[in-house]
């Protein structure tokens, strides 16, 4: 999966019920995303709290996209591969305008699942 490989060492990917997903993101143009990228900022025995989140969906793109140029050899294209994929790095990492699950609380027994990059 080309997400889990442009995420950094301390994010994780939290896949959500929709239900969950519902009371947690309120309302967002088109459906409610359920698959989150962010960093565990605090836990407890019942919860985790999320920092620095996005929604999965909105990322995915652009991971693709990076992961593609940075397989791409053309000689003939250096410098067009080198700007786009420090293009798509900058806009991966600001993830300015995506919906978020920052300061919210997730019911750890809720949590579908909750994948980690493995190098």
């Amino acid at each position: 999966m080309a997400l889990l490989e442009q995420i950094d060492d301390d994010e994780v990917l939290v896949e959500l019920p929709q239900w969950l997903a519902d009371e947690n993101v309120g309302y967002t143009q088109g459906s409610v995303p359920t698959a989150f990228v962010g960093r565990i900022a605090t836990e407890s025995n019942e919860a985790i709290q999320l920092a620095d989140s996005a929604a999965a969906r909105s990322i995915r793109k652009l991971a693709h996209r990076i992961s593609q140029l940075e397989q791409s050899d053309s000689d003939e294209q250096d410098d067009w591969l080198d700007d786009r994929l420090t293009e798509h790095r900058e806009e991966f990492n600001q993830r300015n305008d995506a919906v978020s699950l920052n300061d919210e609380w997730l019911p750890k027994s809720a949590i579908v699942q909750v994948l980690k990059r493995q190098e």
